[in-house]
């Protein structure tokens, strides 16, 4: 490894971002990030600091090798102890970039997605009512035969009071619709403005 991969693989060892890594350090982000592509080199008296900040000599730092971290603690030595962790590091990293590369270009989709499934909603919900009121209608026009004579007077009273009640559901559909609607439409406007095409 060359001092710039090795300053990048402490720093993500350690779970450190390159803001955190700075202010430890005393320098800028950017003075971090030009370390880790290899634009620049640390001063002399920062390679101390760094050494100090990862526990690691000075000596493994500067020379350009392959060899594992030699840390200042010998008890912190990794001899002997798998890769695995650091694999399982890599791979996560590379998930998560793969995610952040796919939201940045494809998330106002779900955004569109939501939009077409809270007009979907709404509609649904708007045929729903209009079958509930003419539901509504013709059940009380079937029991309007009961009212009167036949002693089930009151038929009409129960149908309007169930017809509102049922009627409710769609009203509340129509609402959550509207509002998922709303939520797809704030997404896709926050996107692009965030990350659409300058």
């Amino acid at each position: 490894m060359k001092l710039h991969e090795k300053i990048y693989y402490l720093r993500k060892k350690a779970g450190y971002s390159q803001e955190e890594m700075a202010e430890k350090l005393g320098v800028s982000r950017q003075a971090v990030s030009k370390w880790e592509t290899g634009e620049a080199v640390p001063e002399l008296a920062k390679f101390t600091a760094i050494a100090k900040l990862f526990d690691v000599t000075t000596d493994w730092l500067l020379k350009d090798d392959d060899s594992e971290p030699r840390f200042a603690d010998a008890s912190k030595s990794e001899e002997g102890t798998s890769s695995a962790p650091r694999v399982a590091d890599e791979i996560s990293d590379g998930v998560m970039s793969i995610i952040s590369k796919l939201w940045r270009t494809y998330g106002w989709l779900i955004g569109v997605v939501l939009m077409i499934g809270g007009v979907g909603m709404l509609l649904v919900a708007a045929v729903g009512m209009v079958a509930f009121v003419n539901m509504g209608k013709t059940a009380e026009n079937m029991f309007d035969i009961f009212d009167g004579g036949f002693g089930f007077g009151g038929h009409t009273d129960v149908i309007h009071g169930m017809t509102s009640t049922v009627s409710g559901v769609p009203v509340v559909g129509m609402i959550i619709g509207a509002l998922i609607f709303v939520a797809g439409l704030v997404l896709v406007i926050v996107h692009r403005k965030k990350y659409g095409k300058k």
